[in-house]
């Protein structure tokens, strides 16, 4: 398909807004502070670099109480917490759904900060995807500062997609292609977030932060993942914190 760009003006935001979309050839939508632009990557992120952005997985952990902030124990399936004397960078205020934690690294996805909206009926029609009429507006998140390029969606389980990757039960992560065309047809996930761009670390980074008591962490919440709250999510997960005696 050929290069589609479009400009739409939105005198409304005064914040930069770095918003990337992908379309069904995997086209992306960029919103800038004033204008909305779609443009088409020449490198598509497919199912298969979609798993290999999440390849940190070959050493699943159990589900169980962080110890000592979680420095001895995965996160994965936790939210990690911004902890109040973190401020001046993007994860100040954060609640990141952590997606993977090893001796590899660590891989999550902000859950609290949207960043734009857009009408569902537009955005299907940008995509070009056929759907039935449809009311209401999609919410988009920046998951993180690494590869803005990346698109992501957080949903409910019982859904399952080529390279979709479970968290924990009932809980996965997917590339947003399928999705959205799922979305479309009125057959996709009762509840998701749609995530661009990641938040990583190094082997022994993650764990370094949490010494220096950058973050605190707290059980697996869906509802401070999934609902419209989302001034409270923050105040929500520190409430719910881990404690250590």
């Amino acid at each position: 398909m050929r290069f589609l760009r479009e400009i739409k003006r939105n005198p409304k935001s005064k914040i930069y807004l770095p918003i990337v979309l992908r379309r069904i050839n995997l086209c992306y939508l960029v919103a800038t502070s004033r204008d909305w632009a779609k443009v088409k990557m020449k490198h598509p992120i497919g199912p298969i670099l979609f798993s290999m952005i999440l390849v940190m997985t070959a050493h699943p952990a159990p589900d169980t109480v962080p110890h000592e902030q979680g420095i001895a124990t995965s996160l994965k399936g936790k939210l990690l917490v911004a902890s109040p004397k973190m401020h001046g960078n993007i994860f100040a205020g954060s609640v990141i759904l952590m997606v993977e934690h090893n001796a590899e690294g660590a891989f999550g996805l902000i859950v609290n900060k949207p960043v734009s909206e857009m009408a569902k009926a537009e955005l299907f029609d940008s995509l070009g995807l056929t759907h039935e009429r449809v009311e209401g507006k999609f919410t988009i998140f920046r998951g993180g500062p690494v590869a803005p390029q990346a698109g992501f969606i957080l949903h409910d389980g019982g859904l399952k997609w080529d390279g979709t990757k479970q968290i924990v039960k009932g809980l996965a992560v997917s590339p947003e292609e399928p999705v959205m065309r799922a979305l479309a047809r009125g057959e996709g996930p009762k509840r998701y977030l749609i995530v661009i761009g990641y938040s990583g670390w190094a082997p022994g980074q993650l764990e370094a932060e949490l010494r220096r008591k950058d973050w605190v962490t707290a059980p697996l919440d869906r509802d401070i993942i999934f609902d419209r709250q989302f001034g409270s999510k923050w105040k929500r997960a520190m409430e719910n914190r881990f404690r250590t005696l």
